[in-house]
């Protein structure tokens, strides 16, 4: 028979491991809408598409992922590289049929292997990939597309691509690395520095976040357009995610604000509330 004081211990032990896979969110605006992220996600970065419905969210200073229902707004604590978590300076996201990889601000890659969507609490190990560009640029972001992780660079440490928004590109087989796209910022309207801190692309086109604008480029004539950022519902966004049915999520941290995931249905929903 289990005595009192026992029974009270594993209730406690059970509740505390029912908090511990799943977090609770807030929608604190239906126009778009935004939900403000639980206190785990405080520094909440990059973004990465799992499915039709969830995204990837992972804590910029701890090796933790989140995966997020951007339906019905549930989340989950999803996986911890290692136990405690590794501590770096993780700056994007990127989900590969076979693998999951995080990059850090100096263009670190963390390979992950067994992971598994929609399984909570998860303790995985990672590969450390070492790419040689930790003195050519200061990354935030990460991407793939077509066997390559895209790696752009928010602030460059040389001169050599001075005037320009460089990509980097991590070819997956090889393991080589590449310029994969060195763009005139003088083409872009309104934009006169790209400090990029997210980075998505499509067929047709590439999206970075730069300060309080969401700049889309066309891949064809490297021409692009801006679209302002409005200050009331964006401070600092740290990642997108774009669904192929045009939905466009963007993550922020709270360093000028509260931390949040906003939802948009389309490129022009977000246009038209951000004048």
């Amino acid at each position: 028979m289990i005595s009192p004081s026992n029974l009270f211990f594993l209730l406690l032990l059970s509740l505390l491991s029912g908090c511990d896979r799943v977090t609770e969110t807030r929608i604190i605006n239906d126009n778009p809408v935004q939900w403000l992220l639980p206190s785990s996600l405080q520094e909440a970065s990059g973004l990465a598409v799992v499915d039709e419905k969830s995204v990837y969210i992972h804590n910029d200073e701890q090796g933790e992922i989140y995966q997020f229902n951007i339906q019905n707004g549930s989340i989950i604590k999803l996986a911890s590289i290692n136990w405690p978590p590794v501590k770096e300076d993780f700056e994007g996201i990127a989900v590969t049929s076979r693998s999951l990889y995080l990059i850090t601000s100096n263009g670190e890659l963390f390979e992950i292997d067994d992971i598994s969507a929609d399984k909570p609490h998860q303790v995985v190990g990672a590969r450390r990939i070492a790419t040689g560009l930790e003195n050519h640029c200061e990354f935030e972001g990460l991407h793939y597309l077509d066997n390559k992780l895209l790696m752009p660079c928010k602030e460059l440490l040389t001169n050599e691509h001075n005037g320009r928004f460089t990509v980097f590109a991590f070819d997956i087989e090889s393991e080589t690395i590449s310029e994969f796209l060195s763009l005139d910022i003088s083409q872009i309207k309104g934009i006169k520095q790209m400090a990029a801190t997210a980075f998505e692309a499509t067929k047709k086109h590439y999206y970075i976040v730069t300060e309080d604008y969401l700049v889309r480029i066309d891949r064809s004539s490297l021409r692009g357009e801006s679209f302002q950022l409005n200050s009331d519902l964006h401070r600092q966004v740290e990642g997108i995610a774009l669904f192929p049915d045009g939905t466009i999520i963007l993550v922020e941290d709270n360093r000028r604000g509260l931390a949040r995931l906003t939802r948009y249905s389309s490129l022009d929903e977000l246009a038209s509330l951000n004048p």
